[in-house]
């Protein structure tokens, strides 16, 4: 008998057997992590152009920023042309007056019917403030009920050549007025 004959294999034959055996468990995993790093390798380069490409965009952005003083100091010293409201102002704080249309030329303001001149006139004061102050007094204007819209319309566009107008209904009222 001879010492081969007790193990039965080879000291080479174990190798080759083990090595097999690694192979066949490891091989499998270097795959998948191979296609991992040429996935990996391909969103890089794909982020490298990203990066570059976001680089060129921050460029042009930060040399068009460069244009908005300039162009601010050209707008400086404009203003709308629409004035503000008294109450925006602090000149008042509510409604100058209330008025129900019943013609295109007449009111009715506390009980008392005026033209349209005569309410100018009892207004004056508070006009000639609002225009020293550059601000527009504002008031609500209601309709008769009957009223031609023609006629609205028209006194509606009267008043708000004087003042700012919050059109309503016939015996409308705002909710905390």
């Amino acid at each position: 008998m001879s010492r081969t004959d007790i193990v039965g294999y080879t000291l080479a034959e174990i190798a080759f057997a083990l090595l097999f055996a690694i192979a066949a468990v490891f091989l499998p995993t270097y795959g998948s992590l191979n296609s991992k790093l040429k996935v990996e390798r391909d969103a890089s380069k794909r982020s490298t152009a990203e990066v570059e490409s976001l680089k060129k965009t921050i460029s042009e952005l930060e040399a068009k920023s460069g244009l908005l003083p300039k162009a601010q100091e050209d707008r400086q010293g404009l203003r709308s042309k629409q004035l503000p409201s008294c109450i925006e102002k602090g000149a008042a704080t509510t409604w100058l007056f209330s008025a129900t249309a019943i013609s295109a030329n007449k009111y009715v303001i506390n009980n008392e019917i005026v033209t349209f001149d005569q309410l100018r006139g009892r207004f004056g004061s508070e006009l000639a403030v609002a225009e020293k102050q550059q601000c527009r007094h504002s008031m609500q204007l209601l309709y008769a009920p009957g009223m031609a819209v023609s006629d609205y319309n028209l006194a509606l566009r009267k008043m708000g050549g004087l003042f700012y107008v919050q059109p309503l209904g016939p015996n409308q009222t705002l909710a905390g007025n």
